[in-house]
């Protein structure tokens, strides 16, 4: 997970913290900016996300935004901060990739980005 002041990124798929970082450069000229982050968490899937949640709340920082890497890993963070008492979207927002089904039926709905993945590549 990848945290900035206002915001964070849980990145599973990232095998190691010097990747991750590569990533989030590469997300600067996007409008990023030069924010300070962090990175937590590396692991993939529901249980990923509980674990970079965890790492991220115990770390001390307070983001107002998470956009994870992928949906699965958003769920497994929404419910880990449902569980910590954390109100989404009312103290934090929680995004995620790839637009799967589960995300309409998550609680609270999962804000998601479409992936064309027939395009990938092209």
């Amino acid at each position: 997970m990848q945290a900035q002041p206002g915001g964070a990124l849980p990145t599973s798929g990232c095998t190691t913290k010097r990747e991750c970082g590569r990533w989030w450069s590469t997300c600067i000229p996007w409008g990023t900016g030069e924010l300070p982050h962090t990175i937590a968490g590396l692991a993939d899937g529901f249980i990923g996300g509980r674990d970079a949640a965890r790492e991220l709340l115990r770390s001390g920082f307070d983001p107002t935004a998470i956009v994870c890497v992928n949906d699965i890993t958003a769920v497994g963070l929404l419910r880990e901060l449902r569980d910590r008492g954390i109100a989404v979207p009312g103290q934090i927002s929680v995004g995620g990739f790839d637009n799967i089904s589960l995300a309409e039926f998550s609680s609270p709905s999962l804000t998601t980005i479409h992936t064309p993945r027939d395009r990938i590549g092209q």
